[in-house]
């Protein structure tokens, strides 16, 4: 395998979350190879100027890079101004940049160019750019008083995510959770209870198969449901994608292995081949394709999602388009609660100018500074994205009044699977995360279509990641 970093699908793409999902409108066109850029960057870790602060006496330009265009862009801009007018010694300057952050970045840093401070969309990457000391620690930046608060802010599971041996380099904005969207008129239609969520995953599939309709033709014109996310049924398993001291890939799972079947079985059941048609029929649409989403379009009769598709609801749900959230059950026979979340979040470049001051903002962006309304503004900009980082932003009026009460459910099903989840599934902490990560995903697509059976492609793709990981070990010794 080589080692793109970022040429792959962003975490818990699927066929059936078009080109346009929430994430890849965030992105652009992210996925880009930096193959090149990552074997000409020569590891250094930072040294004491790197890290340094502010500087006091001078308005120092920093610059925070972002993939985010066009509202986002300008929220997050209106939110720096704020920023801006109570500092004395920086000015933060928002540049956006869309389709190749990833190789931005890594040549922005070998040429002692980069940035204060940069979003990057999943943990996963930051583990990457670690690995190769392209990022500074906020333990390296932080004051202990910093530290400490940061550490009394976060939810336990998220201050987890942003870890890598050892270290916090990447400080989560918000992060991913996830429930059934559902749509009441063709629930009833199909009869099943709206109000009656199954209470486990098989009962999911059973009654996305009651929600499905079929044309003349016998192909699926009414999909009840379904999802081709491995990462985010495995989370539910309690599967495990690599061992916790990250030296052993671990496809092969048992977690793993449940998940895939579970996925597997529901394709082979609706019948493969109407399953690959429907998704081809979709032509485009998706999540963030107006009206032309699936869900409230009617050709799909629930959607497997995150809190972000209220947002979609609100800005371009029909008239009278009546729906229900039901939240994503756990597997027969399985007591703890499993989550899979990647987050999108801050990183600090080494060699940048004032990583110090990069992490000043960040503290700001994310809750840490305590300055919690302006926190929350974050979760308007598109309406109830994600989860926030801490379970303290209901302390702010504003979260109550302009986010929770926007979005039925939003606290009860999203926000409290994300801070009360007994177990924490992120991606893999390892160098070769995106490498490794595009290989499931390209294998279990195989495995969908029936192309491949699922302990054949699971035991291959921990064959080769488990060599490409030593090797990449083996070569940066």
């Amino acid at each position: 395998m080589s080692d793109p970093l970022s040429a792959v699908p962003p975490p818990g793409w699927s066929p059936l979350r078009s080109p346009l999902s929430r994430r890849a409108l965030l992105t652009g066109a992210l996925a880009s190879t930096v193959a090149a850029a990552a074997g000409c960057f020569a590891p250094n870790a930072p040294t004491k100027e790197d890290v340094s602060g502010p500087t006091p006496g001078a308005r120092v330009p920093i610059e925070l890079w972002s993939g985010w265009t066009e509202s986002a862009a300008k929220q997050i801009e209106s939110i720096l101004a704020d920023y801006n007018r109570s500092q004395t010694a920086v000015v933060a300057k928002h540049v956006v940049v869309p389709g190749d952050m990833t190789q931005k970045l890594l040549a922005a840093v070998n040429a002692n160019r980069a940035p204060s401070a940069a979003i990057v969309f999943g943990a996963g990457l930051s583990y990457q750019l670690a690995a190769r000391q392209a990022l500074v620690a906020v333990e390296d930046i932080a004051t202990p008083a910093e530290l400490d608060r940061m550490n009394s802010w976060m939810t336990p599971g998220l201050r987890e995510l942003g870890r890598f041996e050892g270290k916090t380099y990447f400080v989560p904005m918000w992060s991913q959770c996830w429930g059934v969207f559902v749509n009441r008129t063709l629930a009833q239609k199909a009869g099943v209870d709206p109000d009656s969520p199954p209470e486990d995953l098989d009962a999911l599939a059973e009654a996305w198969r009651k929600m499905t309709t079929f044309d003349s033709r016998g192909e699926i014109e009414v999909l009840g449901g379904s999802t081709t996310d491995l990462s985010v049924v495995t989370g539910r398993f309690l599967g495990r994608l690599v061992s916790e001291d990250g030296n052993t890939i671990t496809t092969t799972d048992p977690g793993v292995v449940s998940a895939g079947r579970w996925i597997d079985d529901f394709w082979s059941s609706m019948g493969r081949k109407k399953m690959q048609n429907y998704v081809a029929s979709l032509q485009g649409r998706g999540e963030r394709s107006g009206n032309q989403d699936p869900f409230l379009a009617g050709i799909q009769a629930t959607t497997l999602t995150g809190p972000w598709q209220y947002d979609s609801i609100l800005r371009y749900a029909p008239k009278g388009f009546s729906w229900t959230v039901w939240p994503f059950p756990k597997p027969a026979g399985v007591t703890k609660r499993g989550i899979y979340t990647y987050g999108d979040g801050f990183v600090f470049p080494s060699r940048g100018k004032d990583p110090g001051a990069g992490w000043q903002l960040a503290q700001k962006l994310t809750g840490i500074s305590g300055d919690v309304d302006l926190y929350s503004k974050l979760f308007t900009t598109w309406q109830c994205v994600n989860g926030p980082t801490s379970t303290q932003v209901d302390r702010s009026a504003y979260f109550r009044q302009k986010v929770i009460a926007r979005c039925p459910g939003y606290d009860t099903i999203f926000l409290d699977e994300l801070a009360h989840a007994d177990y924490y599934l992120y991606p893999p902490k390892i160098p070769t995360s995106s490498t490794y990560t595009s290989a499931l995903d390209a294998e279990f697509e195989k495995v969908r279509l029936g192309q491949v059976p699922l302990e054949e492609a699971l035991a291959k793709v921990q064959s080769d990641a488990q060599t490409d990981l030593a090797r990449w070990k083996e070569q940066h010794a």
